[in-house]
């Protein structure tokens, strides 16, 4: 579920939901938005760095629904929502993002991408498609040069596009 400002009031009825249906994990995911308007999404609907009292509230109240039945609540970033929607003080917040050492993305055409957020961080997915599984196999994908580099970015003092704001607006 994403959580946003316009319904994050609706948490503890979608634990409830979830509970009903033999659920038994509810993510709360922050919001991916772009400052410049790319996409649907707008800051002003984010959570992130400005969750008022009420929006605290109703996520603690899924908390405790989700404890009560037997839901696990937790968020973006392997956390529990509350601090996920928190800054951490991190001059280089994309560095710890371990994705590109554990698993691949890919789209529906074969396009390897950072990871799912990718598409909608940053613009044109020639700027960074790490390799194409229609054409090489995945342990040429992952061993390339595209994706090692990547990697290696990852550990510098300046991200890669896709991930300037990992950490920042939206969480790892």
């Amino acid at each position: 579920l994403t959580g946003l400002k316009e319904t994050v009031e609706q948490l503890p009825e979608f634990v409830r939901l979830a509970a009903s249906m033999g659920v038994s994990e509810v993510h709360l995911q922050r919001l991916v938005f772009d400052a410049a308007g790319f996409g649907k999404a707008r800051p002003e609907s984010s959570l992130f760095e400005q969750t008022r009292a009420e929006e605290q509230a109703a996520i603690e109240a899924a908390q405790a629904i989700g404890a009560a039945l037997g839901v696990t609540l937790d968020a973006s970033g392997a956390t529990e929502p509350g601090l996920s929607l928190k800054r951490v003080a991190d001059d280089r917040p994309w560095s710890t993002c371990r994705r590109p050492w554990s698993l691949m993305y890919f789209t529906a055409h074969g396009r390897a991408l950072p990871c799912c957020i990718a598409p909608f961080s940053a613009r044109g997915y020639d700027n960074y498609t790490l390799g194409d599984a229609t054409q090489h196999s995945l342990r040429d994908i992952w061993n390339s040069p595209a994706y090692r580099g990547f990697r290696s970015s990852l550990l510098g003092e300046a991200p890669p596009a896709p991930c300037q704001n990992c950490g920042l607006r939206w969480s790892l």
